[in-house]
């Protein structure tokens, strides 16, 4: 009669191990498949075609939710055009763009890999064009510069490759209005679509 009592007592001995174990185990799975974002940091990179004009800056995770990011843009561009006709001009054009931004992303989704987000931005913006005409007896001088503001809305998505590296792309809608500096002082508001852009991210 002893025996099946003994069984019994082994049985519930063993579930009581056991249970603790696997709920232990589920919380594990729970807590890989979740991304868990918070105060994390990375260095992040903005690409726009092979360039970086899109940005360089830094990134930091308020919370699991909630990313702030500070970057900064720039580009130059050189072009010449010499022609054969010396009744024309030569022309050179020297085209140098800044600004400095600050960004607030919201992120969706409780995946360990992949999070859409929305992301909201503004700062302030440089740029600067120069035109030099080469004629045969003189040369002319335009460089006018222009400094303003920009604010957009980006739709994007990243993708973590590994816990410290990530890849994504967005796409933005970018608001500017700048104030133009040359022989007169003009100022303009346009919207644009801007060209999308690819993310890449090192986080520490």
């Amino acid at each position: 009669m002893c025996c099946p009592l003994l069984h019994k007592n082994i049985l519930a001995y063993a579930l009581l191990l056991i249970m603790p174990s696997a709920r232990m185990q589920s919380q594990s799975i729970v807590q890989e498949d979740s991304l868990h974002a918070e105060n994390r940091k990375a260095i992040t990179f903005s690409l726009v075609g092979l360039s970086l004009a899109g940005g360089i800056g830094g990134k930091y995770w308020v919370t699991d939710a909630y990313a702030a990011k500070l970057e900064v843009r720039g580009s130059y561009d050189l072009s010449t055009v010499d022609r054969a006709d010396t009744t024309l001009p030569n022309q050179k054009h020297i085209a140098v763009f800044l600004s400095a931004l600050g960004t607030f992303e919201l992120h969706f989704g409780n995946s360990k890999n992949l999070s859409p987000f929305v992301a909201l931005y503004g700062g302030i913006t440089w740029r600067k064009n120069e035109d030099d005409y080469y004629y045969r007896t003189s040369t002319i001088v335009s460089n006018p510069s222009m400094v303003g503001l920009t604010g957009g809305m980006a739709f994007g998505i990243e993708y973590w490759l590994s816990r410290n590296i990530s890849v994504g792309g967005q796409q933005a809608v970018e608001a500017f209005y700048n104030v133009s500096k040359g022989s007169s002082t003009t100022s303009d508001f346009e919207i644009q679509n801007t060209t999308s852009s690819l993310l890449l991210s090192f986080y520490f």
